[in-house]
């Protein structure tokens, strides 16, 4: 019995001394759980998620597709991502809705409707009046630019605004664009004229001091192809 328990003890000393190693692998084996945020599973923004149906609800559907028809060609945004953010019902004094320029005959009588105000993108912000019938609409002055009645997309316009201030010699609150036709691609065959195609290429665009008037061919990406002083 003696005998035996030298080897007993070393057979007792072999296994404890492999228990960490064995432990050691079980540890190693397991998945490493990462509870890190991962920024392309992020949600969408507050403002992409932002509903203003109650809102809206306080125009007349006809006035409120105008609206976001309009806003989206400024903004250049489809009309889903248009959000109309105020509404205040107004009587206006005419049909100029109070914002007449120095060249109008306004008829003076009062005419119902409302102040709109509509965001886009980040910064892209305009303020519209409008009669209840969606007929009449006026874009106030904001950020730098006069009152309008175009629909110009408004990096459009202000290109246009900045390049007449130079031309006109008339700060930009005495301009107004009272004119936009839009241009298109056209295929000509040999010896004729140009036939015109559907995709619109720019706008020509006329722009008046309330002295002069000058007339710009403008692209899609702002640039100004023309000028011409009528």
């Amino acid at each position: 019995m003696l005998q035996r328990l030298p080897n007993l003890i070393v057979a007792c000393l072999l296994l404890g001394s492999s228990l960490p190693l064995q432990s050691l692998a079980i540890a190693q084996s397991m998945p490493v759980i990462d509870s890190s945020f991962n920024s392309s599973d992020s949600k969408p923004s507050a403002k992409e998620n932002l509903t203003n149906t109650a809102i809206e609800r306080r125009l007349p559907s006809l006035v409120q597709d105008e609206i976001k028809r309009i806003a989206g060609n400024h903004f250049q945004l489809s009309l889903s991502r248009v959000l109309i953010t105020k509404v205040e019902p107004q009587t206006f004094s005419d049909s100029c809705l109070g914002l007449g320029n120095l060249a109008e005959s306004c008829l003076q009588q009062t005419f119902p409707g409302y102040r709109v105000t509509a965001i886009g993108k980040t910064n892209q912000r305009q303020v519209y009046r409008i009669s209840n019938d969606a007929r009449i609409f006026r874009t106030e002055a904001i950020a730098g630019l006069p009152v309008r009645t175009d629909e110009l997309p408004t990096a459009i316009a202000r290109r246009i605004f900045q390049t007449a201030r130079t031309d006109l010699k008339q700060p930009i609150a005495n301009l107004n664009i009272t004119e936009v036709e839009k241009t298109f691609d056209c295929f000509r065959y040999p010896n004729a004229s140009c036939l015109p195609m559907k995709h619109v290429n720019g706008w020509k665009v006329t722009v008046t001091n309330y002295q002069q008037l000058m007339t710009y061919t403008i692209n899609l990406d702002g640039t100004i192809l023309s000028k011409k002083l009528l």
